[in-house]
């Protein structure tokens, strides 16, 4: 039988997915930590592993010396990073940050890291269950190793499926459920798919998370996004974001989901 790899991300889509796949006979559960996840997510995943008893396999791309080639480091939920370890040592590896034209932080530590542990397992075919909705735009890419899945996507689920799902769920995850069906602020702090509005709350509300972000922007002379940087954005005065008009709030705006 070959087996599947399913990529949980520590989102409520993902987390559906975890619930549907459960159980069933080689399937393997993966996280890949960034180590710049909410911390709402690492306990949700905990929480999900627990319940669901998916034996998830907890994982971090590692490359202390960007001169040699990235590994694989296996943690759990207690040893995981959380001060963006990986995610700096990817920055010095490219020399530059990530954004929305380069999106090498999610090619790099989500797919490839995931890539690198399946192939060191002595894998040469497997499938690879991806949480896709019906409702989501995107492309799933297939070789003839890996055979990307979506079922999310084939059982035409949407975003308000997921989220009918958790508010019935005996738990959830800790952040806001936004009336769309979406999660304001996401897994990862800081996204450069994130509204500005969004970010804005980030560096009002997490000063020291957003540290991380301004740290990264300075020293390597790059922003995360093309229209501001998070310095800017941690000196705007904290009221304005009682003001949504002064952040882009749509839902489908040209800053991105809400």
């Amino acid at each position: 039988m070959t087996p599947t790899f399913c990529a949980i991300s520590g989102g409520r889509t993902s987390g559906l997915m975890a619930h549907m796949l459960k159980g069933k006979p080689d399937h393997i559960f993966m996280f890949q930590n960034t180590g710049r996840e909410r911390p709402e997510t690492y306990d949700f995943l905990d929480r999900m592993d627990k319940e669901f008893g998916l034996n998830l396999v907890w994982m971090e791309y590692t490359c202390p010396d960007p001169k040699k080639k990235a590994g694989v480091k296996i943690v759990d939920y207690k040893t995981a990073n959380r001060d963006g370890l990986p995610f700096e040592q990817l920055i010095d590896k490219r020399k530059a940050i990530p954004n929305k034209f380069k999106r090498f932080c999610t090619i790099e530590m989500k797919v490839k890291t995931a890539r690198r542990w399946i192939r060191s397992l002595g894998h040469t075919k497997w499938n690879y269950a991806l949480g896709y909705r019906s409702d989501e735009a995107r492309k799933t890419r297939s070789d003839t190793m890996q055979n990307t899945i979506t079922p999310l996507r084939d059982k035409n689920i949407t975003v308000r499926d997921v989220a009918e799902f958790w508010q019935k769920n005996s738990f959830d995850l800790k952040l806001p459920l936004l009336p769309n069906g979406k999660t304001f602020g996401g897994n990862c702090m800081g996204c450069f798919w994130h509204s500005e509005y969004q970010n804005a709350h980030l560096c009002a509300t997490r000063p020291k998370d957003a540290d991380w972000l301004i740290r990264q922007e300075k020293r390597m002379g790059f922003t995360f996004n093309e229209d501001y940087s998070f310095e800017e954005l941690s000196k705007k005065p904290a009221d304005l974001l009682s003001h949504n008009e002064h952040y882009c709030t749509e839902t489908n705006g040209s800053c991105g989901d809400f």
